[in-house]
């Protein structure tokens, strides 16, 4: 769409733009509009602004916040703003929040394996088992 437009903004001078889009299939008011896009409306700036402060809250956060707790801290810096809201404008921008449980439990699972390994060692098992089952 975009070169028939191009075409049509060069050769308005030599044709009638009418002709030319009927020639081209293309909308007149389409060209119109691709010849003075519209300003931005007021819900668009909005939005816009909105999208800098969730991405700003997940950064400072380190992407530990999800959309629920970005909801949270924008009602109390901002405005209150619905939790879909975020979540839209995160997943717009491919970004999701780190599961704090899934962090918990691979750091659970690195202690455990640390442990053994250091009972291991220490022969530490062996005093344990006994303990256990003697």
């Amino acid at each position: 769409m975009n070169d028939y437009f191009m075409f049509i903004s060069a050769e308005k001078a030599t044709f009638p733009i009418n002709w030319m889009c009927r020639k081209l299939k293309v909308s007149r008011a389409s060209f119109y509009r691709w010849l003075r896009p519209a300003a931005p409306t007021k819900a668009q700036l909005h939005h816009n602004l909105l999208d800098a402060h969730v991405v700003r809250i997940y950064e400072r956060e380190k992407g530990k916040a999800g959309r629920d707790q970005i909801a949270i801290l924008l009602a109390q810096e901002v405005a209150r703003v619905a939790i879909g809201t975020v979540g839209s404008i995160l997943r717009g921008r491919g970004l999701s929040a780190l599961a704090e449980w899934n962090l918990v439990r691979a750091e659970f699972q690195i202690i455990r394996l640390l442990c053994k390994n250091l009972w291991r060692s220490v022969g530490l098992t062996a005093i344990l088992r006994e303990k256990e089952f003697g």
